[in-house]
């Protein structure tokens, strides 16, 4: 049974199956889907991803945490360290790692136990989006420009 996660009523990840052969995401049959209510995060949710094995969904919030859940919606840890919303996170191509970005204008990098295991302080305004390049040597972070430079 697949399933729907919503966080109060923040919809946070939609499931559908796609067919082999077929380029069009579309539900079985109603009764495949079930919608789960998730309770965690105190804020509105701002970024959700998925772990590459598909077994984990990590997702940030404007309440400054990461969330790690497992497929099947229980809460396994909650990550803190930023102290403003937390605007993307990303896992590494093998897993092991959580990159997050936040309004605080850092960029962190996250064992996924919940370790920090490593903190970029970016000079502009926040962090809105962060991405590990595929062979997971590197992280992109786009930040917003600072209106005086």
């Amino acid at each position: 049974m697949k399933k729907f996660f919503f966080n109060s009523l923040i919809l946070i990840l939609i499931f559908l199956i796609i067919y082999p052969g077929n380029n069009h995401a579309q539900a079985k049959n109603e009764s495949d889907i079930e919608m789960v209510v998730q309770k965690g995060h105190t804020g509105s949710i701002t970024s959700i991803s998925f772990s590459p094995d598909g077994e984990f969904i990590a997702s940030g919030n404007k309440d400054t945490t990461i969330k790690l859940w497992n497929i099947e919606g229980i809460l396994i840890r909650t990550f803190t360290g930023h102290s403003l919303s937390v605007n993307s996170i990303a896992f590494s191509p093998d897993g092991k790692y959580i990159a997050s970005g936040s309004s605080d204008k850092t960029a962190k990098l996250w064992s996924i136990n919940g370790e920090l295991i490593r903190t970029f302080n970016i000079p502009q305004r926040g962090v809105y989006k962060v991405q590990f390049s595929p062979d997971g040597k590197y992280i992109a972070a786009k930040a917003r420009n600072n209106p005086e430079t």
